[in-house]
């Protein structure tokens, strides 16, 4: 059975990919491609128009937090997204979603260990 798990993988990423689902790369958790994207978001925001200063400290301990990423702390990850809803809830929108998303997916590994 161990012997056919790879080729099963490969056959429903390809199918995954086929009907343009999202995939994941070999061993990377939904927690790190949330987090990865949240960083993303992060950068691009702080690119945008409506970006100022005042978000500089909530921005800089956010990406500390992705940037650090080797913990299951879903409390800090939720933590952190509150703090940018708070900060500009509009701007952060897609930022505190994918933490969110990331912070669950944490929580539901929890019910496998």
């Amino acid at each position: 059975m161990q012997q056919y798990i790879t080729t099963i993988n490969k056959e429903i990423t390809r199918k995954r990919e086929e009907f343009g689902l999202e995939t994941l790369e070999l061993g990377q958790t939904l927690a790190q491609k949330r987090m990865k994207q949240a960083e993303d978001a992060l950068l691009k925001a702080q690119s945008d128009s409506s970006y100022s200063a005042a978000y500089d400290q909530v921005c800089e301990n956010t990406l500390s937090l992705i940037k650090g990423y080797e913990t299951e702390d879903y409390a800090s990850i939720r933590t952190m997204a509150n703090a940018l809803e708070e900060a500009n809830a509009g701007l952060f929108k897609t930022v505190v979603a994918y933490l969110r998303q990331s912070a669950n997916a944490l929580v539901s590994y929890e019910a496998y260990k």
